[in-house]
C-alpha cells in the first residue's frame, strides 16, 4: 500500500509541473513571434542539439532571423572536392601542381555574434529537519552574454540574467524530487530564452552590414 501511495504521489509530481511548465511557456513563448530581431542572421557559441540550445534556436529563427552555425577555420578545397591537410609532404606535392589548383571556401558570417559567457545550474540548501535532513532547495540559474558584430566589436556588453526557484525537498521521494528539480530547471532556461530574446531586439547594427557576406581578407 504504502509503495502503491509513493508511485501514485511521484507521478502526480511529475505530471503537474510537466503540465505547468510546458503551458507556461506556450503561453509566454508565443510572444516571440510578435517582433522582429534586427538583424537577419546571427551565430552562436552554444550547440543547439540539447534543450536549450535547440530551444533557444527554434525561438530565434521564429523571429525571422537565421542561426548560422559556427564553423572550424576552412581548409583549402582542391578542385575535385576533396580537403587537403597541409603539411610536409603535401606541400611537396603542391609544388609540383598548378598553383590555381587550389581554393579556399569561406564560411558566411552572421551580422551578430552571440557569445555565451557562462550557462550554469547551481543550487543551494534553504532549510533542514530536526534530522538535519535537507527541507527545502534554492535551486539557480545564471547565464551571461555578449553581443558582438561581425567585425568583432561589442554591440552589447556582458550582461548576466540570474534566475531562482524555491523546491520543497523529501528524501523519501528522492527520484520525483530529481524530475521535478528538472522540471523547474527547465522553466527557468525557457524564461530565460525569453529575456534574452527582448534584449537583443535592441541591438543596434550597421545597416550597411550583411548577413551572407564572406569574410574580408
Amino acid at each position: 500500500m504504502k509503495r502503491q501511495s509513493l508511485c501514485l504521489y511521484t507521478l502526480t509530481i511529475l505530471l503537474s509541473v510537466f503540465l505547468l511548465s510546458a503551458c507556461g511557456f506556450a503561453l509566454r513563448g508565443s510572444q516571440s513571434g510578435d517582433f522582429r530581431l534586427p538583424f537577419k542572421t546571427l551565430s552562436m557559441s552554444i550547440p543547439t542539439t540539447d534543450f536549450f540550445g535547440a530551444t533557444l534556436k527554434r525561438h530565434i529563427e521564429s523571429t525571422g532571423t537565421r542561426v548560422v552555425q559556427k564553423t572550424a577555420a576552412a581548409k583549402p578545397v582542391n578542385k575535385s572536392g576533396k580537403t587537403t591537410e597541409i603539411n610536409e609532404s603535401t606541400e611537396v606535392a603542391q609544388a609540383n601542381e598548378n598553383t590555381d589548383a587550389t581554393e579556399v571556401k569561406k564560411p558566411p558570417v552572421a551580422e551578430v555574434q552571440l557569445d555565451i559567457l557562462e550557462n550554469k545550474r547551481s543550487r543551494e540548501t534553504l532549510s533542514l529537519s530536526t534530522a538535519g535532513r535537507v527541507r527545502e532547495y534554492a535551486l539557480f540559474y545564471t547565464f551571461r552574454f555578449q553581443v558582438r558584430d561581425a567585425q568583432g566589436t561589442v554591440l552589447m556588453p556582458p550582461v548576466e540574467i540570474r534566475l531562482r526557484r524555491t523546491q520543497t525537498y523529501d528524501d523519501s521521494q528522492a527520484y520525483a524530487k530529481e524530475k521535478e528539480a528538472e522540471m523547474l530547471y527547465e522553466d527557468m532556461e525557457n524564461d530565460i530564452i525569453l529575456q534574452l530574446l527582448r534584449r537583443l531586439a535592441k541591438v543596434q547594427v550597421d545597416p550597411g552590414q550583411s548577413g551572407d557576406r564572406e569574410p574580408e581578407l
